[in-house]
């Protein structure tokens, strides 16, 4: 099995389409039209995709892509719990969302841009979300979360710190 080469994927799947599907079927005017709408809107995902790559080989490991909106983001990073591995973690305003966990930095990046995340971002992005209330309130919600996903603490009482925690950042931001 050839390794697939991520950098090229939609530019390797439009070759593909027009080496095999859209060319069984000649002088077919309104089919050849629709082949090629197919093949360009696989080679303008490849464009975006080419900005991506050129941003992550420019800024390397730490580097930030944005959704459309530019309410979230992803960071590339080494994987800390799978040594070898890489991950983009995926974050908004108020913390930390989720991770995917890849095999190659190409294929992070890849992934990054299926998630919708294609868009590059400062780096400090990260940073300055970080220092904000609504990060440190997010944290700690998450906290709150990932007890009860434990088994640690019941949804009920969850709900009664969540209210705590509440009040005490609206005291900080008053």
């Amino acid at each position: 099995m050839a390794v697939k080469n991520f950098r090229t994927t939609f530019k390797d799947q439009a070759s593909r389409f027009m080496e095999g599907f859209a060319t069984k079927r000649k002088g077919d005017d309104h089919f050849d039209a629709y082949c090629i709408e197919i093949r360009d809107e696989q080679l303008a995902r490849q464009g975006n995709l080419d900005i991506m790559y050129q941003h992550f080989d420019k800024t390397g490991l730490g580097c930030t892509f944005a959704n459309e909106k530019g309410d979230r983001f992803a960071l590339i990073l080494p994987d800390a719990s799978v040594p070898g591995k890489f991950r983009y973690q995926q974050f908004a305003s108020f913390g930390w969302i989720n991770h995917w966990t890849c095999d190659t930095l190409d294929e992070v990046v890849f992934e990054t841009y299926e998630a919708g995340m294609r868009l590059p971002a400062p780096q400090d992005t990260l940073d300055k979300m970080a220092s904000t209330l609504q990060w440190a309130k997010g944290i700690e919600q998450l906290e709150l979360i990932t007890k009860v996903n434990r088994g640690e603490l019941t949804w009920e009482a969850s709900l009664a710190l969540s209210e705590k925690l509440d009040e005490k950042y609206a005291a900080m931001a008053a």
